[in-house]
């Protein structure tokens, strides 16, 4: 759904797939997550595969490609790993600040950056933010970066976000006899895609197991009950830190603080840093990295991919979404009485 936020990186995605190597090259698409970076590069991939068959694309996440890489070094396949990933007509990059904080995996795909961009492939990368951003990044691929067309994509407005809701409902309802819950919906849900369609699925999960018809009230009901959405005319309360976050989790968990901050994988304590690292993002006003130094100094794309995984988790796993509602209760509680 185009629309003001993403109108420009709409067009700049489709002259790329048009004329792959010709327009812009490379392009790098940035902005929060849940704009549509990813939704564009798939789109971009997706136009190439089907109007030219005959072109390499691969489409491949900063750590899937860190992985590969780290891999084919203790393996002694770097011969394999250089054919993967530079025989390509169309290379689609996505999350690549999760590469920010490692200098040999970046010195690697600067040198497949150069491999592509000099055989003539179309190159798009994306991110949370722009390369300018990204200060731990090497210099040479950051100019590099810089050197195509960088697009911002921002939060999409009212009239998309309508847009996306009407679409999405087409599916299930009659969107007409519905506009006004519809328009509740994409009124109140303004932070991202994800959130929106996460609000989706939970009313058209209430209204189903409940029998009752889509209204304006039923929204209501349903978003007074989303921890990430705040009623109309509610008190604000006081943000809790993130000592107060750790603390409560790891009381709820049966774990100690300081397991929060700690080295250990073991699934329980990993469950419970990504719990209390999601609770962060979500209930502090602090940045990625400032969040990952207080769970142990770990990097901030720690911090987001924890932030995704329990997202994920909420919209589909019972148990972590009653968690983190009694967590998120519970700290409002908190913070409602200091």
């Amino acid at each position: 759904m185009i629309g003001a936020g993403n109108r420009f990186a709409h067009a700049a995605a489709l002259a790329a797939a048009e004329l792959p190597a010709q327009a812009y090259n490379p392009l790098f698409l940035h902005g929060a997550p849940g704009v549509g970076k990813t939704h564009l590069l798939h789109a971009i991939g997706n136009y190439t595969t089907v109007n030219d068959k005959v072109l390499e694309v691969l489409y491949v996440t900063g750590e899937t490609f860190t992985g590969d890489f780290t891999s084919a070094i203790r393996g002694s396949r770097m011969e394999v790993f250089k054919q993967h990933y530079r025989q390509l007509d169309l290379f689609l990059f996505d999350d690549v600040q999760f590469i920010e904080s490692k200098p040999r995996t970046g010195e690697e795909l600067l040198h497949t950056f150069d491999a592509l961009i000099s055989g003539g492939a179309q190159v798009v990368i994306a991110a949370d933010r722009a390369p300018a951003s990204m200060p731990a990044l090497d210099s040479r691929l950051r100019d590099r970066f810089e050197s195509g067309l960088v697009v911002d994509l921002g939060q999409p407005d009212f009239e998309t976000r309508l847009s996306i809701v009407q679409k999405r409902a087409g599916t299930w309802l009659s969107v007409g006899d519905h506009l006004p819950a519809l328009e509740l919906l994409a009124h109140r849900v303004s932070s991202s895609i994800h959130a929106l369609e996460g609000a989706m699925i939970r009313i058209r999960a209430y209204a189903s197991l409940t029998q009752q018809p889509l209204t304006p009230g039923l929204v209501e009901h349903v978003l007074g009950h989303l921890h990430a959405v705040t009623p109309p005319n509610a008190r604000p309360l006081g943000k809790p830190s993130i000592d107060q976050i750790q603390e409560l989790t790891c009381g709820v968990l049966g774990l100690d603080q300081a397991d929060l901050t700690s080295a250990k994988r073991g699934r329980q304590v990993v469950y419970a840093r990504q719990v209390a690292m999601y609770l962060c993002r979500e209930m502090t006003d602090l940045s990625l990295p400032a969040i990952g130094q207080r769970f142990g100094g770990r990097d901030h794309t720690t911090v987001l991919h924890a932030h995704r995984q329990v997202r994920s988790r909420v919209l589909t796993d019972d148990s972590t979404r009653k968690l983190v509602d009694k967590l998120v209760e519970q700290l409002d509680t908190g913070t409602s009485r200091s």
